[in-house]
């Protein structure tokens, strides 16, 4: 009797011993440490006209192979999801990616990179506010203000503008482009820069006639676009 009880505990140990190789490993498995790809960098966005640039720096890690966008905006809760390919001679080196046919609202940009095998990095976000004709319309009467004519030491024709006040920092005003006629009716035009208030027009321009000008602001010192206010003619 002694010697079946013995026989029948070797049994039990024997079949014990048939479990699965990796048995013992699975919880170990289950719950190993994940394999993030490196981490993208710097993402910003910068505002534009109905448009936006999604600035990034990739990762030295060579296995990125590309890179997901999801995209969602004030407006609604749907969302785009864009993959961009990245070459091997992109890894380590900053990228920017175009979003054109935007609304005039605030967008949010979240970024990941994608090993070929599907495993991403961690998540990074980033938000701006879309230009548009709102913004627009409001740049549309902010025009310089014209002053008077005058001749320079030299003797040529001036446009004389107020001077704009301006901060240390950034102003959105980007300058104005003096339209004018030439003595042969040919259409010529000068830039006036922001802290300039001073056009001195070339010998050769009309006797007697007009000029126009036109202004360009942008809204923050990272919009990519100019917007332009209507149009100013002056006689003389």
């Amino acid at each position: 009797m002694k010697r079946k009880i013995i026989y029948i505990c070797a049994l039990i140990v024997g079949l014990a011993a048939c479990k699965k190789e990796d048995h013992y490993y699975k919880a170990y498995l289950e719950n190993a440490e994940r394999y993030y790809p490196g981490a993208l960098d710097s993402l910003a966005i910068y505002p534009g006209n109905g448009r936006a640039q999604v600035h990034m720096r990739l990762s030295t890690d060579p296995k990125i192979k590309r890179v997901r966008l999801v995209v969602t905006n004030d407006l609604n809760a749907l969302r785009d999801t864009l993959y961009y390919n990245i070459a091997a001679s992109e890894i380590g080196k900053e990228k920017n990616i175009f979003l054109d046919k935007l609304k005039e609202t605030r967008y949010t940009v979240s970024a990941r990179g994608f090993s070929a095998e599907g495993d991403s990095s961690k998540a990074m976000t980033a938000t701006t506010s879309v230009e548009g004709e709102r913004y627009g319309a409001t740049v549309l009467s902010l025009n310089r203000v014209f002053n008077n004519f005058t001749t320079s030491p030299g003797g040529r024709k001036q446009a004389i503008f107020f001077v704009e006040t301006v901060g240390s920092g950034f102003t959105p005003l980007q300058g104005t482009r003096v339209y004018f006629d030439r003595s042969d009716n040919k259409r010529d035009s000068l830039f006036l820069a922001p802290l300039d208030f001073a056009v001195e027009f070339p010998v050769d321009i009309q006797p007697k006639g007009s000029i126009s000008f036109v202004s360009y602001y942008k809204k923050t010192m990272f919009s990519l676009d100019n917007f332009q206010t209507n149009e100013k003619v002056i006689s003389y």
